[in-house]
């Protein structure tokens, strides 16, 4: 077999391998260019052997890449690796958005709970109501630590809460 056939293989082969490395390694495009610039150089030693596999290894660049890239593209999120590598918005389901659900049914009941500061609020500190501490807000901007304090709202993880007046 001839070297430059040979090597002209082995650098389109090359090529390919660093196409599927581009999607799992994040390098801003480097490894792309990277394998782009060494499917070139087997193309010319392609070439260079005999125009007949320098035509068949231009034509499987030019088509074979982009239709690789695009099913890459479209196939890659719902592959276990690709879901670890992209986030998701989605919300969550099985135990864990029942216990999401829950905890969030706990804290809007306790709107218009009465309880204390156990931190300044600053506006954000911590509160004991029911026996229970949770993450608040100071709706005023700031509240001392002891000051009686009323639940207004529950939003997200924190609750809202206003001091109460003695």
């Amino acid at each position: 077999m001839d070297p430059m056939l040979v090597w002209g293989l082995l650098l389109l082969g090359v090529a390919a391998f660093l196409g599927v490395m581009e999607f799992f390694i994040p390098s801003a495009g480097i490894i792309g260019i990277v394998a782009l610039v060494v499917a070139i150089a087997g193309v010319i030693c392609l070439w260079t052997y005999e125009t007949a596999w320098g035509v068949t290894g231009m034509l499987s660049v030019i088509v074979i890449a982009p239709t690789a890239t695009y099913f890459g593209f479209k196939v890659l999120p719902y592959t276990p690796i690709g879901k670890g590598l992209i986030l998701s918005n989605a919300e969550p389901n099985g135990p864990e958005a029942a216990k999401s659900n829950a905890s969030h049914a706990m804290r809007v009941a306790l709107i218009g709970q009465e309880g204390a500061a156990q931190t300044d609020l600053r506006p954000i500190g911590v509160v004991k109501i029911e026996g229970q501490r949770h993450d608040a807000v100071a709706e005023s901007g700031y509240i001392a630590s002891g000051a009686r304090v009323r639940v207004i709202s529950a939003d997200g993880i924190q609750l809202k809460v206003r001091q109460i007046d003695a």
